[in-house]
């Protein structure tokens, strides 16, 4: 994959990118910033579609942490990927052309990165590439904490990740030290998130003082497999995604013995267990 490439891959074969630096154990940083964040940037006026207001001291936050991003990620050396907005699913025929000005100069910010599809991990298609990634993550022998809403507590048993709840609320920044602080507290190798906008500030915190750690924005990827539903037009239907994530259970054989629980073969005469009357 070429950096600052042009040609941003397809879904699967970003997936699969993740996928093999996660087997690989190279730390890394994906990260997405969507219309929300470009609109709260440039000082747009609105919410997003959980609630979260666009403030002046967000927009702020977000652009001085995405500097940081760039400017740490060529220091430390840290693989870094982004998930191109322009790559999205877009509704009408002209939202891809939609900021695309503000989000180049975004971009022009962060020249180490790597662009990705930018739905690569939302459970938006049934595929190999994607299901392997999340076993990726369940089968990982590092310490893995999933951060997001208090609906994602059975996705995070479901991918062997420990779990941290994360209010959903308009103004998610006015607790940024107290996030910061959490999350320079717990013991992960991988960090795998949702947790809106003010989020990602209070994640490259800790990544600043952590960069041999991997960090994963998911955005609200998980969402259709959870109580929350579908979040996004394009998501797997709620049954579809839970019956998706489900494959990701070890598998269990039956074991067909041909002795008794008392260690006779089966059929021993005198034996009450297996004695066939």
């Amino acid at each position: 994959m070429t950096v600052g490439a042009s040609i941003t891959p397809d879904a699967d074969e970003s997936a699969r990118e993740l996928t093999r630096a996660l087997r690989a154990h190279i730390p890394f940083y994906f990260i997405k910033l969507g219309d929300a964040a470009v609109e709260c940037i440039n000082g747009y006026k609105s919410h997003t579609c959980d609630g979260e207001l666009y403030t002046p001291e967000l927009s702020e936050a977000l652009l001085s942490t995405w500097d940081t991003l760039g400017k740490y990620s060529r220091d430390y050396g840290t693989r870094l990927f982004v998930g191109d907005w322009q790559s999205a699913s877009f509704s009408g025929p002209n939202d891809k052309s939609r900021y695309s000005q503000e989000y180049a100069r975004l971009m022009e910010r962060v020249p180490t990165a790597v662009r990705l599809h930018f739905e690569c991990l939302l459970l938006m298609r049934d595929t190999p590439e994607l299901l392997d990634f999340y076993r990726a993550v369940r089968n990982s022998p590092k310490r893995k904490l999933l951060v997001g809403p208090s609906s994602w507590a059975p996705v995070a048993e479901l991918l062997a990740c420990n779990f941290l709840a994360l209010p959903v609320m308009p103004r998610l920044l006015t607790i940024r030290k107290q996030l910061t602080y959490e999350l320079l507290s717990q013991d992960f190798d991988i960090l795998l998130y949702g947790a809106g906008m003010a989020g990602h500030v209070s994640v490259i915190d800790c990544w600043k003082q952590h960069p041999e750690r991997t960090y994963i924005n998911l955005g609200s990827a998980l969402d259709p497999a959870t109580s929350r539903g579908k979040t996004r037009r394009q998501q797997m239907e709620p049954n579809h995604a839970r019956m998706f994530l489900d494959r990701l259970k070890p598998r269990v054989t039956p074991v067909f013995r041909d002795w008794c629980s008392a260690g006779h073969q089966k059929g021993q005469r005198g034996c009450a267990l297996c004695e066939d009357l």
